[in-house]
């Protein structure tokens, strides 16, 4: 069963140092925004929805960071001896394992930014209001560079994760999310006609559904062609 090469083995273990440094990195900012947050609170400072968000991205980033940190872990090198099959398997199990989440995630932030933009239209508006607005976008513009390839991990891990049947599941995916984009945009254009006051959160909206449809297709597809989906991260 063939393994990582000599050269694979000291490029993965350089790549391995550099994600560690910024899962690290990650964790005390996270903290440390946590830690403002807690201060605020008991400072008595409000700021409409500020603290709160402040502590939310912090308490997040911090958790996140944690536990690519102890995937990363110097003392885990298990890494070194994986079967080529076996790193593909897991590349590809991580990549499924992003394109379920994110669009999830993208949804779900685009409902928050429905009541951010209430919070607008009322002049009670705020930094944290167009962050939210800006969420689900910036998720979707993930799930798709994920999609076609040109993330991080695909660049430097293409003999990995861009095969044939890859290929064909990328121009699925995208069909269907053109599909989708068409309609939700010819929507988002009816609406901006009705309600002009609404357009932005109209164009959100369908950029939103087009990046979740993109991925969520690819997922799909992926599963039903019977590609593993077991991954450590």
């Amino acid at each position: 069963m063939m393994t990582m090469t000599e050269q694979e083995r000291v490029q993965e273990g350089r790549a391995r140092r550099w994600k560690l440094m910024a899962a690290l990195s990650a964790l005390v900012i996270g903290v440390g925004m946590a830690a403002v947050g807690a201060a605020w609170i008991r400072d008595g400072v409000s700021v409409g929805g500020a603290v709160a968000g402040v502590i939310g991205c912090g308490v997040g980033l911090a958790i996140v960071g944690a536990f690519k940190a102890w995937a990363l872990r110097p003392r885990n090198r298990r890494w070194q001896t994986e079967p080529v099959q076996a790193r593909r398997d897991r590349l590809q199990a991580r990549r499924n394992g992003i394109l379920w989440a994110f669009p999830v995630a993208s949804l779900f932030f685009l409902a928050v930014s429905y009541q951010a933009w209430g919070g607008i239209e009322a002049g009670d508006d705020g930094v944290v209001d167009y962050l939210q607005l800006g969420m689900p976008v910036l998720y979707s513009w993930v799930v798709s560079m994920v999609v076609l390839g040109w993330d991080f991990q695909s660049r430097t891990q293409r003999k990995y994760l861009d095969d044939e049947l890859t290929g064909a599941l990328r121009a699925r995916a995208l069909g269907a999310a053109f599909v989708v984009l068409m309609a939700s945009g010819t929507v988002a254009a009816g609406v901006s006609l009705w309600r002009p006051e609404w357009s932005p959160l109209a164009i959100i909206t369908a950029l939103t559904l087009g990046g979740a449809a993109a991925g969520l297709r690819f997922a799909w597809l992926d599963r039903e062609a019977g590609l593993p989906e077991r991954g450590d991260g």
